[in-house]
């Protein structure tokens, strides 16, 4: 019986830890996601005027210094904050997308720091080409990321498919390009990243594509769509390439 009060102590110690542990990585999560800094943002003006002002307001707010603490800041300040951190953003993208933009996809990679050359990314990704007129590409300013879509790709059979999809990822590595390439039924969908290994990618086509239920002759048919990213993985999260 005596023990027992000092065992619920150390329960109750325990427990506080915990909750100080969750609440000291909250507060260390809020201040990464609000010192991100977008790297189209000029790194000068982020350094010298926009990160000061966020240090200052997120190391002063009164969630972090409990009453009677000294913090001045409420949660409205927080959220004109972080409007605030969007609306630099979407401004300095607008500005890239508007005035540095000559209109030629190079421009794009050189402002996401993509090292390709677009003749180069156009030569990796001829033998898909080949295949269909069906194609739409464009520079996403907002998201960070050159997009392809593929559509009514001709092939014969998954072979044919697989073989230009491992020369098209084979050329992307040699290049050193992050790409994440998606193949897409009507309701599965592959995925085709950087470190996906040749035995993987056709594994992983065979499994999406060679229905047991379907006539052979009817498998490459399934194929709905092909899209195709183009980033900077120090800016952009393959996770986050959706279409």
């Amino acid at each position: 019986m005596k023990s027992f009060p000092t065992r619920r102590n150390n329960l109750i110690i325990f427990l506080i830890y915990k909750e100080m542990k969750k609440f000291s990585k909250l507060i260390l999560e809020t201040k990464k996601e609000l010192w991100t800094k977008h790297p189209l943002v000029n790194p000068v003006d982020w350094d010298e005027i926009f990160k000061p002002l966020i240090e200052h307001i997120d190391n002063n707010l009164k969630s972090k210094v409990p009453p009677p603490g000294k913090g001045v800041f409420g949660s409205n300040t927080k959220a004109a904050l972080d409007e605030l951190i969007d609306a630099i953003t979407e401004d300095y993208v607008e500005y890239y997308a508007n005035v540095v933009d000559d209109g030629s996809q190079d421009s794009f990679f050189s402002a996401y720091s993509i090292d390709v050359e677009w003749n180069e990314l156009m030569d990796c990704l001829q033998p898909l080409m080949d295949r269909t007129e069906d194609i739409d590409d464009y520079p996403s300013w907002d998201g960070g990321y050159w997009y392809m879509n593929l559509m009514n790709l001709k092939y014969k059979n998954t072979d044919e498919l697989i073989e230009d999809i491992l020369d098209i990822h084979g050329k992307l590595k040699m290049f050193d390009v992050n790409h994440k390439i998606s193949l897409q039924t009507n309701s599965l969908s592959f995925h085709v990243i950087n470190s996906s290994t040749e035995e993987s990618i056709t594994k992983g086509i065979k499994n999406l594509l060679e229905l047991p239920s379907q006539d052979p002759k009817n498998w490459v048919s399934g194929l709905k769509s092909l899209n195709i990213f183009i980033y900077n993985k120090d800016t952009v999260q393959s996770g986050d390439l959706e279409r």
